[in-house]
């Protein structure tokens, strides 16, 4: 089975005090931010593509 790790379009006005404040976006955040160092540091090939 093949592991992705999806994040799309994380800004600034998602967060307190945003145009867009959404609901619990600094544990999101964070969460990404742990699943990104998870992936990096496993032996999974990875492809980064910024659209």
């Amino acid at each position: 089975m093949k592991r992705a790790l999806l994040v799309v379009d994380i800004q600034k006005d998602y967060f307190r005090g945003g145009k867009n404040e959404l609901f619990q976006a600094d544990e999101a955040a964070k969460r990404a931010q742990r699943e990104r160092k998870s992936i990096r540091s496993s032996s999974l090939q990875r492809q980064i593509r910024y659209l």
